[in-house]
């Protein structure tokens, strides 16, 4: 059985989440009314939410266990897409909480995330020599030239690249888009939105090389004769035959997730590290760490779904700059102190702003290209 002290904690977490029943917010009310004792232990509640900051404030409530017997209330009272990763217990509180503590600090300079800058809204093939093919506009399953190169798109995917020579080519995917390639050996490569793969339309080297700026998935032919290289950033990503996602965009560590077979991930002045199965190595441009990751959420994006575990929206801005072409501001710094969980889906910002919206008071409008978050 409950104690008072257990009592009046649970419905002070329930009251600011959001998610208290009828029956307990008139038992509360009759509580704090007419029971001395219970009055003083919401204000002792109420005096160290306003005295400590939001993360030494939660830590004292024993996330895990609370939350635990939180997390089937919320879920069945509110369903979005904002709060659909569940397997993270501690997170649902975080959100909810830190929303009321929000309110009570000093505004902040607004944070600004520009939009990035394309050449074009198109997918482009750009050759060595300064030539450029629009394949969007390519026509489905034929064959075209493109100087020494002959190259065939089918639907989002450019199906082959040959030459009788070597030909370097950059394969640049723009913001808002995503794409697929085979390369010359048979190894497939999904790009992400504002990525680029430099790469020849022959492999006869000794090794297979390509580099990449942004972020792609590749699942790569076997050759054990010829390792499959990866420039991406600082790092280089050594393989023979596997899959595995390599994240390498500007400004973010460089991440290498493992989903099959093996592989040597390499920097300078850095010992290599090899990874296996289910492991992740981030580099930071001074050092490699090690963690383990979920294929699909890692892999998702390939679908046009990324999922987010406790992040907040400085966090989120980059991914939206790629994802939606938009520049984001907040109008308040204190937004980044909110954290949330769920997913954004590529075809559907709409879905995300709303349940966001829904779930946490922050209002939005778009002027222009950009986002602002209120």
């Amino acid at each position: 059985m409950e104690s008072q002290y257990e009592t009046i904690r649970r419905l002070y977490i329930e009251k600011l989440s959001g998610v208290i029943s009828e029956a307990d917010e008139i038992r509360l009310a009759g509580l704090l009314q007419s029971d001395g004792a219970a009055q003083q232990i919401w204000q002792s509640f109420d005096e160290e939410r306003l005295r400590i900051d939001v993360d030494d404030f939660l830590s004292g409530l024993e996330q895990e266990h609370e939350l635990n017997q939180l997390k089937a209330r919320i879920t069945a009272k509110r369903t979005t897409r904002i709060r659909r990763l569940w397997r993270y217990a501690a997170v649902a509180a975080v959100i909810i909480i830190g929303i009321f503590i929000f309110r009570y600090q000093e505004q902040t300079a607004p944070i600004e995330f520009p939009m990035i800058a394309a050449t074009s809204d198109h997918v482009q093939l750009l050759t060595q020599d300064g030539q450029a093919v629009d394949l969007d506009g390519s026509g489905q399953g034929m064959v075209h030239a493109l100087g020494p190169l002959e190259i065939r798109v089918v639907g989002t995917e450019l199906q082959s690249v040959h030459s009788r020579e070597v030909v370097m080519s950059t394969l640049v995917v723009p913001p808002k888009r995503s794409y697929q390639v085979t390369l010359p050996d048979g190894t497939k490569v999904w790009l992400n939105s504002a990525s680029e793969l430099h790469f020849p339309s022959r492999f006869d080297d000794s090794v297979r090389e390509v580099s990449l700026k942004g972020e792609g998935y590749f699942d790569v032919a076997k050759n054990e004769q010829k390792p499959f290289i990866v420039h991406a950033g600082g790092t280089v990503v050594e393989v023979l035959g596997t899959r595995f996602n390599v994240s390498s965009y500007r400004e973010e560590p460089i991440r290498t997730a493992l989903v099959e077979g093996s592989v040597k991930v390499s920097a300078k002045n850095e010992p290599p590290i090899f990874l296996h199965p289910g492991l992740m190595s981030e580099f930071d441009g001074n050092r490699f760490q090690q963690a383990t990751f979920d294929t699909v959420e890692a892999t998702a994006w390939i679908d046009g779904v990324y999922y987010f575990n406790n992040a907040s929206l400085d966090e989120l801005a980059p991914v939206i700059n790629r994802w939606y072409g938009l520049s984001v501001k907040l109008a308040d710094g204190r937004l980044t102190r909110h954290r949330i969980s769920g997913l954004l889906e590529r075809d559907h910002l709409a879905y995300f702003l709303s349940d966001l919206h829904t779930s946490t008071d922050i209002s939005y409008r778009i002027e222009e290209d950009t986002l602002i978050f209120y």
